[in-house]
């Protein structure tokens, strides 16, 4: 993967590269790894950096971002999981520090006190220094527990820092950080101090491979496939600047013209970025009611409508399995409610232009076709509460099989 990466870089890109074209090089560089569905890890990134022009990329961002190197600065230039990874190769080798924002104890961005206290404690946690993370290996690669659990608790906080990035696609926060908890567990089995760059550089990785996992097959009702997953992304962002840039909500005519993104695709992007809520979710302060309970059909489908439909339609299974003539199914049908409305004998006598005696007789013949027939019973017999053969079907008055 290293050698098509720098066949590539060493024969499209530029030398000598301004900001706006650095960015639009490291896209093209995106759109690549993209294209052969990889994962660049740590290891990778490392071998690559060495490449003169991609070097050249990267050394222009970081320098827009300069005195002071922070993410945030760098996801304002572009935001991308796959510069941040390169930035913080970059800067590692060359002995740039990266200021991380201590805003995780921020109490307005969360709700939850357990969410609260977990952040306030490790708020408390300070920012290994080179030498101290490389003495905790040494002793952590010797057997010394207390120094794995030094280092991940003072790692806790770059979780929590990369999981915020994923909020609103799905997942809570702190499942979100559960999962890149696991990233960083992960992290500290395979890490190696020879390596050539800080165990958080490392760490982002795995990090972010098990966030996005957990937001691939989590966070939402139907599963979006992991390949569409970075296109949706990229949707999501042209979009958000273009809302901001027309001062109203973009149409998928406008990603069309703007973006050239064929409207095919936009539609399917726009449908994908629509966040569903599940009936079952449990709502309030208690937490005690489902949605589902407090919402209003808009076609009236209650379970009793449900069981209805199903019973017309195992009742017209069964008229096919006796085999009784039109005459027979229609009087049946009148006698019992299924049109809504039951008949009276003489009703159905004036419809057909018969005594009552002649249709009662029609009636009683078809029943005892059905009772015969173990098939149709059993095929109605669940819908009784007695479910044996004489009490499928009967003719009184208080026990109709079809009542409205």
């Amino acid at each position: 993967m290293c050698r098509i990466i720098n066949n590539y870089v060493n024969s499209r890109f530029k030398d000598s590269l301004d900001l706006d074209t650095s960015v639009k090089e490291f896209k093209r560089l995106e759109k690549l790894v993209s294209l052969y569905e990889c994962d660049l890890t740590p290891e990778i990134i490392i071998e690559l950096i060495k490449n003169p022009k991609i070097n050249c990329i990267i050394k222009t961002i970081v320098d827009k971002c300069l005195p002071e190197l922070t993410f945030n600065k760098i996801e304002k230039i572009h935001h991308s999981y796959l510069l941040t990874s390169f930035v913080s190769v970059y800067a590692e080798s060359n002995k740039i520090e990266i200021i991380e924002n201590d805003d995780y104890s921020e109490n307005n961005y969360y709700n939850s006190n357990d969410l609260e206290n977990y952040l306030n404690e490790i708020g408390s946690k300070k920012v290994l220094t080179n030498s101290e993370e490389r003495d905790l290996f040494e002793r952590y690669k010797n057997g010394d527990n207390s120094a794995k659990t030094e280092i991940i608790e003072c790692n806790l906080k770059l979780v929590v820092a990369f999981a915020k990035r994923y909020q609103g696609r799905g997942l809570q926060l702190l499942e979100l950080i559960q999962e890149g908890n696991i990233g960083l567990l992960i992290a500290l089995d395979k890490y190696n101090p020879n390596l050539g760059c800080r165990f958080s550089t490392y760490a982002v990785y795995w990090i972010r491979q098990c966030v996005i996992r957990s937001v691939l097959n989590k966070g939402k009702t139907v599963r979006i496939p992991a390949y569409w997953y970075n296109g949706l992304s990229d949707y999501c962002e042209k979009y958000n600047e273009l809302s901001l840039k027309l001062n109203r909500t973009p149409t998928i005519d406008d990603m069309h013209k703007y973006y050239n993104i064929p409207k095919k695709n936009a539609l399917r992007y726009h449908t994908l970025a629509i966040n569903e809520i599940s009936l079952n979710e449990y709502i309030g302060e208690e937490k005690e009611t489902e949605l589902g309970d407090l919402l209003l059909s808009s076609n009236n489908e209650t379970e009793e409508r449900v069981m209805d439909k199903q019973l017309r339609y195992d009742m017209e299974k069964m008229f096919e399995i006796v085999n009784l003539n039109p005459k027979e199914i229609d009087i049946l049908k009148n006698r019992f409610g299924f049109y809504g409305e039951i008949l009276t004998l003489q009703a159905l006598a004036d419809k057909y232009n018969l005594t009552r005696e002649r249709i009662r007789q029609i009636e009683l013949r078809a029943l005892n076709k059905i009772r015969k027939n173990k098939n149709a019973v059993r095929l109605l017999a669940s819908y009784t509460s007695n479910p044996d053969r004489d009490s499928v079907f009967t003719t009184s008055k208080n026990n109709y099989l079809i009542k409205k």
